[in-house]
């Protein structure tokens, strides 16, 4: 059993990935069937320029909870060349785009998973 403070930041992942999450779609590149889950997605922005915070026009990110899509962080870490597809809100399942996997990563709380993608 967690701690009361593991069960608020799920509750609390769980929330804000309905409100502002992207839904993603992930079909491994070893031929497993294909996983869904609600992630949450960052491109960058005119701002991150004007703010030089880490900006690359190429460069997007989903974040994710430890458990969602399992098996796409150890797989792109170990070196797998994976590609995920986001469905933008408001469209519908045939025009999603697709992103190649191209560095995880792990925050410091261990259940928050990082993917740095770019568009195919």
């Amino acid at each position: 059993m967690g701690n009361i403070f593991d069960k608020l930041q799920d509750n609390l992942f769980n929330t804000i990935n309905n409100v502002f999450g992207y839904m993603v779609s992930w079909t491994p590149s070893n031929g497993d069937p294909a996983q869904l889950a609600k992630c949450l997605y960052k491109e960058p922005t005119e701002q991150y320029k004007l703010g030089e915070i880490d900006y690359s026009p190429n460069l997007f990110q989903i974040e994710y909870k430890n458990g969602d899509l399992p098996g796409l962080f150890e797989t792109s870490r170990a070196g797998g060349m994976e590609q995920v597809k986001i469905y933008k809100i408001g469209s519908d399942i045939t025009t999603a785009l697709t992103y190649a996997v191209l560095k995880p990563l792990s925050k410091w709380d261990g259940n928050t998973l990082k993917l740095l993608i770019e568009k195919v």
